[in-house]
């Protein structure tokens, strides 16, 4: 429903977009802007559930792990925090080749 809402907002505020405001840009371009800012908003939601739920999650997951095998658990914990610049420059690239995309599918 929320993505319903949202996709509804934004198109009408595409509606609203004077004459000079849509010759500034192609109708490939309002849709593809249109449609990003719906599935941004879409994901947003999904963003913050994990924002609160995400720690919890691994506070019990580490000692349920503590638990089954002990400070081995450790070595697992310092993988992943190791492994996190490795995840920020993967999602950078993915970032630059999305907006890369994006120019691509507005020709």
């Amino acid at each position: 429903r929320l993505r319903t809402a949202v996709t509804g907002a934004v198109f009408r505020k595409a509606l609203r977009l004077s004459v000079s405001a849509r010759q500034r840009r192609t109708v490939g371009q309002i849709v593809n802007i249109m449609s990003t800012d719906a599935n941004r908003m879409r994901d947003l939601t999904t963003y913050l559930v994990m924002l609160e739920s995400g720690p919890l999650q691994i506070a019990l997951s580490v000692a349920f792990l503590w638990q089954q095998i002990g400070a081995a658990v450790l070595v697992g914990v310092a993988v992943m925090v190791l492994f996190i610049p490795l995840n920020l420059a993967i999602a950078r690239l993915q970032k630059r080749l999305q907006k890369e995309l994006m120019v691509v599918k507005d020709k």
